[in-house]
Order: structure tokens, then sequence, then C-alpha cells
């Protein structure tokens, strides 16, 4: 506020000279001349949330989810949204009574660090939800570990690793659950909007969809989820303020115990049935824009945070600015001639003490711009995101295996036994292709081809062997 003052020669108290900067009581007599502002804790956003959020992006989607609409005429009880939340078993702790003047409050917690349980939540346009899916650290299930869940709880765990990380396999499981509670079908689709995590969007995972009769519309690039999804705008709060309760209320209960994953299961589905009501899903959904659609449902401001990382905008001129600002209607109004229908219109005129200052607050101190970012060579794993049960989505994730084998026989990468002149020509052949024409690693083509080297070697061998077993010299 110093410099904006300062730049418009305004006459400021010497207080505000000498420490540069205006004082604690303009704040707050700032503040009770507007009582529509108040003081507020942000939430925490990252950068790649902060740039992933802009206007374009967002109008994506809503084009994607309204074709999804158009093409399958569902209404509110047939569009789903899906995410997953971790919950550890190590729970945040509240707010508590304290004597004034008590400098330090300790509460004990299960230990230091927790162990993760992942909850899929699954809720629909009508208030409804689905029974969770729990996947907990653990290689093998153990149905103690879903004691206190809801009827029709799927408990799933990861044999390979043993984490609670949504994987691909999983996901499908997860797909498998929503056919077997939701029922659709190609007659009777449903619209399903979740992220596009790589775990989410594996050919086979929309291969089945679609077969279903699920069609999938996922968010736009990843970091938006904040804004455009339901189940994070008013569901996953509340159930980490209920879980945190649940777990604090154990451990009060229970002194000199640990919480561990056979609780965990239990926290969860309380906290899920109390934080999936009606009312919140409904708000969720409308507070996204889902539905009913709204595609107007962020305004401008929303997506001021996305600007700083438009580095390709010419900056803001004073007089572009101002101009800017004198086509803006002020908030003072005064009756005028009248029209050619005989009645009165309005004329805005500015007041003479709300009138801006010649120099606005963003020509003082303009928004910084995000230096251009060097391009890198990091490669990503396949996934897409928007409307994907389409067909060019489907051969986009299709695996190379699956599509040599829908190719013509000949074409199939298998070795007939009867030729072994072929066979080595092919594999000669391969090694000079990826090598001098497609310029690959070295290290990638003797992977490729030493399986056929090792089969030649092997048939050598063997015909050895008979050789020496016949007596042949």
């Amino acid at each position: 506020m110093y410099d904006l003052v300062v730049d418009n020669d305004v006459e400021v108290p010497d207080s505000w000279v000498f420490n540069r900067r205006s004082g604690e009581k303009w704040l707050s007599g700032f503040m009770s001349r507007h009582p529509s502002l108040s003081i507020r804790k942000p939430e925490a956003t990252s950068i790649a949330r902060s740039a992933a959020f802009n206007k374009q992006n967002v109008q994506f989607f809503f084009n994607e989810l309204g074709k999804a609409y158009k093409e399958t005429k569902v209404n509110g009880s047939k569009i789903y949204n899906l995410d997953d939340s971790g919950f550890t078993t190590v729970q945040s702790i509240g707010k508590v009574i304290s004597p004034t003047g008590k400098k330090q409050i300790g509460q004990i917690v299960s230990r230091e660090c927790g162990e993760l349980t992942t909850c899929v939540g699954i809720v629909n346009a009508m208030g409804n939800k689905l029974p969770p899916v729990l996947i907990f650290p653990r290689k093998r299930l153990n149905e103690a570990f879903l004691h206190g869940c809801p009827e029709g709880t799927l408990g799933l765990t990861n044999p390979d690793t043993g984490s609670a990380w949504m994987t691909g396999d999983l996901f499908e499981k997860v797909i498998e659950h929503i056919v077997k509670h939701a029922k659709p079908s190609k007659q009777d689709p449903i619209v399903l909007v979740m992220d596009n995590h790589v775990s989410h969007c594996g050919y086979g995972i929309l291969k089945m969809a679609k077969e279903n009769g699920i069609h999938i519309v996922t968010l736009p690039p990843p970091h938006t989820s904040h804004r455009t999804q339901p189940l994070d705008r008013t569901i996953f709060g509340r159930m980490t303020r209920h879980f945190n309760t649940a777990a604090n209320a154990w451990m009060l209960t229970n002194p000199g115990e640990c919480i561990t994953i056979y609780q965990t299961g239990k926290f969860i589905a309380e906290s899920y049935s109390k934080a999936c009501s009606a009312e919140n899903i409904l708000s969720g959904f409308r507070a996204a824009g889902v539905w009913p659609l709204n595609p107007d449902i962020f305004e401008d401001d929303d997506f001021l945070p996305a600007e700083i990382f438009r580095s390709q905008d010419p900056p803001v001129t004073p007089q572009a600015e101002d101009a800017r600002t004198n086509n803006q209607p002020s908030t003072s109004a005064q009756l005028s001639e009248s029209n050619n229908d005989g009645g009165w219109i309005v004329i805005r005129t500015p007041h003479p003490l709300s009138r801006p200052f010649p120099n606005s607050p963003k020509s003082v101190r303009p928004i910084p711009l995000m230096k251009p970012r060097t391009a890198t060579e990091r490669r990503r794993k396949k996934t897409c995101y928007g409307y994907i049960n389409t067909t060019p989505s489907l051969k986009k994730l299709r695996p190379a295996d699956e599509e040599t084998s829908s190719e013509e026989d000949g074409h199939m990468s298998t070795h007939d036994s009867s030729d072994d002149e072929p066979l080595s020509n092919t594999v000669t052949n391969q090694l000079t292709t990826e090598v001098w024409q497609n310029k690959t690693k070295v290290q990638d083509v003797i992977n490729f081809t030493l399986p056929s080297f090792i089969w030649c070697s092997h048939r050598f061998h063997t015909l050895l062997k008979f050789l020496e077993a016949s007596g042949s010299p």
C-alpha cells in the first residue's frame, strides 16, 4: 500500500515515510470500512496445480464431459465420481483446552511413522455412494482387516510389492466392483469421472469399461482435481477430520496401544459413511460444475494464479490498464435524459472519492512472469485425458504385443523350426536396421535379439549331441 500511495503522490503520515509501510491502525481501519473482507489462512497450492488449473484445460474438460453426456443421455443417477485418498495409522491431533500461559502441550499418537491404507470412494450425482474399496499394505489379505466395515466393502492387497499404492491390476478389480454394484451395461451406460493417473488408464481397464457400458471422462492434465473433482471438494476433507476424531477416541480408550491396520479399516468405513451424506455429495457435484453441467462455474479470478506461467504474454502497460479501468462502470449513478421509449436510463458516473489512482496497483507492482523453461527429455508413461472411451484413445494405449498379434500371420514374431538360414538372416537384418536406421541404443537391440541367438545356440548344441550319439564324424 505504501508503494501505491507514494507512486500516486498521496499525502501520508510521517510514520509511513519513516517505516516505509502502512501501519496497523490503517489496516484495522481498512478492514472495519470493508466488512466484506476477512483475514483467511490460504490453502497451500503447489506450482504444478497453479499452472495446470487454467481456463484452457478446464474448458477442454467441460467440453469432453458434455460430449459424454450427449452421447450417453444419462441423468444424475448414472454419473459417478471416483477418487482415492490415503489414511495412515498416525492420526493428526486437533486443538485442546489448556491453562493460559502453558507453553507446550503434548498428546500421544500411535507411532512416529504410520502405515498407509488407500480408500477408493465412489459416489454418484444423486447423492448415493457405493461401498468403498480399501487397499492394505500387505501381500495377502486378512479378513480381519475388514472388521467393522459395511457390507460390500472390497479389500485388496498388492501381492507383488505389499504396498497400498494403486496399480493397474488393482484398478481392474475396482472396475469390476463398480460393475457389480452400479450394474451398467451398453444399453444402460454410466459416466465415470476420475483423474488420469497412469494406473487408471491402462488398455485393459479401458477395454473392460467399454465392454460393460462405463464411459470414462478423466480430468484435465494432472494437478487440477482440487477444483474439478467432487470428492476432493466436499468429501475427503470431512473424511480426514472424522478419521482423526475416531483415531483419537480409540487412543484415549485404549491407553498404551498402537493403531494398526486392523483398526484402520473400521475408522475409514465410519468416516466414509459420515462424510458421504447426500447433502455433501450433491454439494460437491455442484461446486465442481460436473452435475448439473456448468462450464462457467469458475470465474476469471479463479485462474489468476496460472497467469504467472504465461511467460509469452506481453506485460500490461499503465495506459492499457487505465483504459481498461475507465471502461468499467462505477458504483454510483444518476438519472439522465429519457430514451426513445419515454423511459429513463441510468448513466454510471464516478463518485469523486471513488475514482481510481492514476497508477493502478498492477502498474506499480506488476505480476511477475515465469522464466521460460528448458525442454527436457523426460518421458512419461502413456496416458490420456478427456473422454477416453473412444477408439483413438484405445489405439493409443494398446500394448505393442497386442498390436503385433492382431497383424497377419506372416508378420507375427514367431520362429519356424524348419528353416535356420532365414532366421539368422532375420536376426542380422533386425540388428542392422535397429542400429543404423532407427539409431536406437545397442543395449536395447541386444535385449531384443538375444533370445533369438540363444535359441539358435540351443539348436546347434542339440544337433552336436545327436551327431555324437549316432557316431557321425
